[in-house]
């Protein structure tokens, strides 16, 4: 369960490092400080929910 645990998490991690942060980037005003950080501000409205 853990070894399964682990390989969500790392896969999750590795996502974000390669399509969230990039994207980041690229999109907002303030961007590459906001992915430099690698802590992006939640908000409610952060995702679309029709896509959830």
């Amino acid at each position: 369960m853990a070894d399964v645990l682990t390989i969500e998490l790392v896969r999750h991690s590795v996502a974000e490092e390669v399509y969230l942060y990039p994207a980041v980037g690229d999109h907002l005003e303030e961007g590459d400080a906001l992915a430099g950080s690698k802590t992006l501000p939640v908000s409610s409205n952060c995702w679309p929910t029709s896509r959830l």
